[in-house]
């Protein structure tokens, strides 16, 4: 005969012990056989699977005290797995909403940043439009002051009025005339040799040195910014930049101001035209762009002379705080193409000397400012020559001169406005 045992089960309950009876008490008094279990009667018991385990064999029979501790061991490490997995859930999770909460935040900034840069453009769109409109304005208006007519105005420039929107001044036929219809070099030359020119002023740009050797910027294959790939530069104007200068790297325009640092260099007959000018009593001023200092070489008077972009002459500065440093001290360092550093030190300011040059970025002179609009308006001759007539403001300057001014262009093609006159013009 074969009985089976009911399966007992407990969840954290406790197993309160009480007398077998039965066939039950008799198991308790019979060994264990594998998986079953005879009484002193001969009947077979089978065992259910969670007592199987527990079992010991004993002559005495079963252990059930080991088995409900062993149960209750086994509770108590489902319970600290649980909660073991419980927390390394509510770990993942708390991760997960801080990582949501960082992408939200994300998109918040990136969302900024759009709107920044949309707005950005609507300001760029409109200084576009603003400039558009007012280089508009300030052609036509140009293309009506060499255009009108009105009155001989035959006399001094000075007694002429500013061009103002809408007005009307002299003709072609009457410009002509102050020449004597004649325009060419010739008549500009005849006018100087009888002194007819009281107030001669001079524009002066870097290819009046170039045949003393020195490159000038612009000329495709022979000027600086043709030759400057080896510096990595973004642009090549950036050499010449203050931000890029003070921020970036000085390198390049330490090594470039070796090749044209003054010293070695000659003046040009150009450089000499000028100084003749002024010895024949009627150079008025001389503007240049160079910072070759060959006007100077040649004679010119600091008086007659304003340099549009300063020179390597006198005291540099440290770009960033603008701490002075020495003339020899600076020459020293240019012709060796190396950075001076800032004379405060390393400790208190990381910047470098630059010499009294005017780069990108930085005010043109108080001389140059003081000067320019009433030694314009009042000069009766202009010469412009070497130069391409490309920067501001010294790009401009022509366009101040009086209406019936001779503008003679010296250069080997035509800039700025001179691109607009006829072969005779």
């Amino acid at each position: 005969m074969t009985i089976e045992l009911p399966i007992v089960t407990s969840t954290k309950s406790n197993i309160t012990s009480r007398p077998l009876k039965g066939e039950k008490a008799a198991v308790a008094k019979t060994g264990i056989n594998g998986k079953t279990v005879k009484n002193d009667r001969g009947v077979t018991i089978v065992l259910p699977d969670v007592l199987k385990s527990d079992m010991t064999e004993k002559t005495g029979g079963v252990d059930w005290g080991s088995i409900i501790k062993k149960s209750k061991e086994r509770d108590k490490e489902m319970s600290e797995q649980y909660d073991r997995v419980r927390k390394s859930l509510k770990e993942s999770l708390d991760s997960t909403r801080s990582t949501l909460d960082k992408i939200n935040t994300t998109k918040l900034v990136v969302k900024d940043s759009m709107d920044h840069a949309k707005a950005l453009d609507k300001r760029w769109e409109k200084f576009q439009s603003d400039f558009d409109e007012a280089m508009s304005k300030m052609v036509d208006r140009i293309g009506r002051a060499m255009k009108r007519g009105g009155g001989l105005g035959l006399g001094s420039p000075t007694m002429l009025k500013p061009i103002n929107e809408g007005e009307e001044g002299p003709s072609d036929i009457q410009k002509r005339l102050v020449l004597g219809m004649d325009l060419t070099l010739n008549a500009i030359t005849r006018k100087l040799r009888a002194k007819s020119y009281s107030k001669v002023v001079v524009l002066m740009g870097a290819g009046c040195s170039t045949s003393a050797g020195i490159p000038d910027f612009r000329t495709p294959g022979t000027g600086l910014y043709s030759n400057m790939s080896r510096y990595n530069l973004p642009y090549p104007e950036a050499a010449f930049e203050l931000d890029y200068f003070n921020n970036i790297d000085p390198k390049p325009f330490a090594e470039l101001s070796k090749g044209i640092y003054p010293g070695r260099y000659s003046p040009t007959l150009a450089h000499r035209f000028v100084k003749k000018l002024q010895d024949e009593g009627i150079l008025h001023r001389c503007y240049t762009q160079n910072i070759d200092g060959l006007e100077r070489l040649a004679g010119v008077d600091e008086e007659r002379l304003i340099e549009a972009h300063g020179s390597f002459r006198g005291e540099g500065f440290c770009g960033l705080c603008k701490a002075k440093v020495e003339e020899g001290v600076m020459k020293d360092g240019m012709l060796n193409g190396r950075c001076v550093p800032c004379p405060r030190g390393s400790n208190e300011c990381k910047g470098n000397c630059k010499p009294p040059i005017v780069f990108f970025g930085e005010d043109l002179p108080l001389k140059f400012k003081s000067n320019y609009m009433s030694d314009l308006r009042t000069c009766d001759l202009l010469i412009v020559m070497g130069t391409s007539l490309s920067v501001a403001p010294f790009c401009s300057l022509p366009l101040l001169a009086g209406d019936t001014v001779p503008r003679l262009l010296i250069n080997s093609h035509k800039v700025g406005i001179f691109k607009g006159d006829g072969e005779d013009g």
